[in-house]
Order: C-alpha cells, then sequence, then structure tokens
C-alpha cells in the first residue's frame, strides 16, 4: 500500500510539473522563444570557418573531408580538402574580377596545376556551400543534404506552433526545455519531432530529432558562445541514422570559427591570398580574350602571350582588272594584223616584178 501511495505522489508530482511546464509556455510565448533561437542565425551576413567532417556509412564506407568556406558581401570562397583522396578543390566568386567565378583543383602527385575563370554566378555543382545559419538546427543535417532543407524560420515554425507538447529533461548536467510534436506530412506516416532547447545558452538547440516511420535521425550539438559576435554557435556536432534501431550512419565535425559577423581581409578572396603554387596556369582571362595567366613567385598574376590560334591569313581579295590593259591589249592586235597585211603584201609585189 505505501509502494503504490508513493508511486500515486511521484505520478501527481510528474504530472504538475508538466501542467507548469504547459502553463508557462502559450503559443505567444512558443513563438518568442523560436525567435530567439533563430534570429541570431539568421543574422550572420559575414563567416570565416572551418569543418573538419568525418562520415562513418554502413554502405560507402568512411570518409573525412576539411572544409572552409568564407563569406563576405558577395565575395565566397569555398575549399574542400578530401582527405582520403588527396585533393583540394578551391571555388571563388567576385575574388580577382567581379561577376567572374574561379575553380581549382589540386590533385597530389601531378604536375599540372591549372584553374580557369568562368563568367556568372555560383551553381549548385560548382562549390560547396553550407547555410550556416542552418548548422545543428536540423535534424536531416548531414553537411551535403542540406539544399533540400526548409528554411529555419518555416521549420521550426512548424513545430513551435503545433501545439507540442513540453516537458524538462536533462541533457546531461544541462537542463533542457523539451518540445514534442507530431506532424502528418505524408499519407501513411506521422513525423515526430523533438527539440531540447537550453534556456541558458542562447537559447540554444543542443539537440534535434525526428521520426519518421522506422528510421530516426538525430542531431547532438556541443555549443558556445562566440564572444566577438555574441552568437551561440556549434563548436562541435554529430549527426547519426538509424533504422529499425541499427545505426546506419554517423557524421561528426568539428568547428573553428575564425570570425562572424566580422569583416574579412578582402585578399583571402584572391589568387595573391589563397596560396596557389607558384607557376600555376589559369585559363579564360577575364580582361582579354586569348590569353593564359600564370602565378607568379608573389604570388599574383600575370599574363603570359597570347593563345596561339592555327588560322591562316585570308588571302587578299583579287584586284578588278583595269580597262586601259584591255584597250592596249585591242590596239596591239590591230596593229599586228595591219603589218601583217603589209607584209604579205609586200611580198606578192616582189615576186611578181621578178
Amino acid at each position: 500500500m505505501r509502494f503504490i501511495l508513493i508511486f500515486y505522489v511521484i505520478l501527481l508530482m510528474a504530472n504538475h510539473q508538466y501542467l507548469i511546464a504547459q502553463e508557462e509556455w502559450d503559443q505567444k510565448k512558443l513563438l518568442q522563444l523560436k525567435d530567439e533561437i533563430i534570429k541570431p542565425r539568421n543574422s550572420i551576413q559575414s563567416y570565416d570557418i572551418t569543418i573538419d567532417s568525418n562520415l562513418s556509412n554502413n554502405n560507402s564506407g568512411t570518409y573525412s573531408n576539411l572544409i572552409k568556406i568564407r563569406k563576405e558581401g558577395d565575395k565566397i570562397y569555398s575549399e574542400i580538402n578530401y582527405k582520403y583522396q588527396n585533393t583540394r578543390r578551391i571555388s571563388i566568386q567576385n575574388g580577382d574580377y567581379q561577376g567572374y567565378k574561379f575553380k581549382y583543383d589540386f590533385i597530389a602527385g601531378q604536375d599540372v596545376s591549372v584553374g580557369g575563370f568562368e563568367k556568372g554566378e555560383f551553381t549548385k555543382n560548382d562549390y560547396f556551400r553550407y547555410p550556416i545559419e542552418s548548422l545543428g538546427l536540423l535534424p536531416l543535417d548531414r553537411l551535403n543534404s542540406l539544399y533540400n532543407q526548409s528554411h529555419l524560420d518555416e521549420f521550426y515554425t512548424s513545430v513551435f506552433s503545433a501545439s507540442p507538447k513540453i516537458t524538462r529533461e536533462k541533457l546531461g548536467q544541462t537542463d533542457c526545455l523539451v518540445l514534442s510534436t507530431q506532424q502528418k506530412i505524408h499519407p501513411n506516416n506521422e513525423s515526430t519531432y523533438k527539440v531540447w532547447i537550453s534556456l541558458e545558452q542562447g537559447p540554444s538547440v543542443l539537440q534535434i530529432q525526428k521520426q519518421f516511420g522506422k528510421k530516426t535521425y538525430t542531431r547532438k550539438n556541443q555549443i558556445e558562445k562566440h564572444i566577438p559576435s555574441g552568437i551561440w554557435f556549434p563548436i562541435s556536432s554529430e549527426y547519426t541514422y538509424s533504422e529499425n534501431g541499427n545505426l546506419i550512419e554517423t557524421e561528426k565535425v568539428e568547428i573553428v570559427i575564425h570570425s562572424l559577423n566580422q569583416r574579412i581581409d578582402p585578399s583571402l578572396f584572391t589568387i595573391a591570398g589563397i596560396g596557389l603554387p607558384e607557376g600555376t596556369k589559369i585559363l579564360h582571362d577575364p580582361t582579354a580574350k586569348g590569353h593564359t595567366l600564370v602565378v607568379d613567385r608573389d604570388r599574383n598574376i600575370t599574363k603570359m602571350a597570347p593563345i596561339p590560334f592555327d588560322i591562316k591569313p585570308a588571302m587578299p581579295e583579287p584586284k578588278e582588272p583595269s580597262k586601259w590593259w584591255g584597250r592596249v591589249a585591242v590596239a596591239a592586235c590591230v596593229l599586228t594584223l595591219i603589218f601583217g597585211f603589209i607584209y604579205l603584201r609586200q611580198r606578192r609585189l616582189k615576186a611578181k616584178s621578178s
């Protein structure tokens, strides 16, 4: 009997705590909390960040990449170092030349070092662009899958405005407000979302999970405040995907923040500032057709001789013959006939007299 009474008291306390949480967080306050999480991320206009990514998949193996990305205004620098292939791919938008993109691939062990300029804006296939404002905030937050993700505001509005169940839990040593909601985004299955929020750190999302049928996607973040910008941001993050309770994929990233919302040296978007090897050839000089550029000892780009074209010069157009030459030719023919007639007549006269 005593055990039943104790259990009943505990149940009442838990229910009371749940009711308090529900009463504290009405719809208006939840949407305010959503804004407090999202607005600092959407305020990021410039950044310089390095991401060390390690991906392990049961089917495709293990991959490690070192990613450097920076943005200042309309200038974008993207670099991927594929550790498993020992290759390096660089893409720059509006660096040395406004309105042009530059792409360069370095393959270890090869003597050829060639890059190229192209006119136009970046496309998805040109470069690696990680939407920094989303890092750690979406459940399907694998680095190369974000092109298909919803905008943050749309996603969090749908979760926070869906009358979520609200509880309080400890995540490690941190007290978290936990929001749980179900959404019918597929005819046959509901998606369950669960978000762990630290109110003291920002507020910030320390963990987010999506369950869809037998699939579970989870993102766990370690958050620190970036003092110069005042923005709480992940310094590490781990993404896992499991099916039927079996772990399929894990991606762990370590993040180094060089700057957030601070001015970035414009030279870091130029050929001189990114350290290309001396002698690197760069095709398609944006300022003059038919030239190749080359990186000199000072890492500047200078023009080489024009690219030779195997085109023979056009033959000169033939001039129209002069009319005077035709008249002279006719006169010569007439005189020849006259002198010939006189010569033949003289011979006949001589023959008769003899």
